[in-house]
């Protein structure tokens, strides 16, 4: 029968070269300081689009039962592909008020699109015929035909992984969502990114509600942007020191100091 020091010393040998490897994973942040594509579209202006303008506008007109809707779309970087998101935050940059009609304290929702859209040329008082409008997510021939239409007027978009946040008193510069859900959403190719939708939650205030943000156009305040941060495997194997290892050395050290003192 094998001593019982050659037999802890064949399992500490095991226990060595049978290490635990597990993958190692980075943390790491990027921020998205232009968008792709952003726009407004406007429900009193079926067949407009601004896809050139300054501004991207948020509210609801009920006189003229209007709601203004803003569309924004940022192409994700390819070392997003497969990563796990930790945070995600889309912002806003607040330029003013509409006059007298201070957003605050509204309920504002960001959605995901799910139908591509075309930003388009237009700006306000030029109609270009092209890009998004509130009808049709690429302008095609406005109402004559259903031809681009969206599934629903205002933009196709999901409540799945939305989210609201209560717009803040005045003066604010930025405005931020939580967005985690969705970009993991397209990190994993769950669903295509078509970027998201931005409204009020309650469109049907019968008080007007709304005010302007800056929008890629605009080159005296900041774009919309994208925060994010990811981890991803870094395909180096990380050497983990097991629990046999340790018992191991641990039952050979007593049994080497055993020997000695029985000497």
């Amino acid at each position: 029968m094998p001593k019982l020091e050659n037999v802890v010393l064949g399992l500490l040998c095991v226990s060595i070269l049978t290490p635990l490897f597990a993958t190692n994973v980075q943390a790491a942040s990027v921020t998205i300081s232009t968008p792709s594509k952003d726009t407004r579209i406007i429900s009193g202006i079926m067949d407009w689009n601004y896809g050139s303008d300054p501004e991207l506008e948020l509210g609801d007109i009920p006189g003229l039962i209007e709601e203004y809707r803003i569309l924004v779309q940022f192409d994700l970087p390819p070392a997003l592909s497969g990563a796990s998101i930790i945070s995600a935050t889309l912002g806003l940059y607040f330029i003013a008020p509409w006059t007298g009609a201070s957003p605050t304290g509204e309920f504002v929702r960001v959605c995901r699109v799910t139908h591509d859209w075309g930003e388009g040329t237009g700006l306000w008082g030029t109609n270009s015929k092209d890009g998004v409008t509130w009808n049709e997510y690429n302008y095609f021939d406005g109402l004559t035909t259903a031809a681009n239409n969206w599934a629903t007027p205002g933009g196709d978009f999901t409540l799945t992984d939305s989210s609201t946040v209560v717009f803040p008193p005045l003066p604010v510069t930025w405005v931020n969502w939580t967005v985690t859900s969705i970009v993991q959403g397209w990190a994993s190719g769950t669903y295509q990114n078509y970027g998201f939708l931005v409204k009020l939650e309650d469109e049907s205030t019968l008080t007007t509600k709304g005010g302007s943000f800056s929008s890629k156009e605009r080159t005296i305040s900041p774009s919309p942007k994208l925060e994010i941060t990811y981890e991803t495997p870094t395909g180096v194997p990380e050497f983990t020191v097991t629990v046999p290892v340790v018992a191991s050395l641990a039952a050979v050290a007593y049994l080497v100091l055993k020997k000695r003192i029985s000497k």
